[in-house]
């Protein structure tokens, strides 16, 4: 029952798909490697879970929900 912009988001990251600068390196594009937000290079996993931006996201989310665990991976978030 969730919005099909959010199955397709998340499709995406269950087949690693995200234009994130790791995945557009390989298709040769020229982009600096590094997240925007740190300094450490950027990938689907780092940018979702990682990073302390996404990090303090899914904190605050998990607040909103009761929740008290933070997904550290995709595979994480559906259980």
């Amino acid at each position: 029952k969730l919005p099909t912009k959010i199955k397709i988001f998340m499709w995406l990251v269950h087949n690693n798909a995200i234009f994130t600068k790791d995945n557009l390196l390989r298709r040769l594009w020229k982009v600096s490697p590094t997240c925007c937000f740190c300094d450490q290079d950027e990938c689907m996993h780092h940018l979702l879970f990682c990073c302390a931006n996404a990090e303090v996201i899914w904190a605050t989310f998990a607040i909103c929900l009761g929740a008290n665990d933070i997904p550290a991976s995709p595979e994480k978030c559906w259980s």
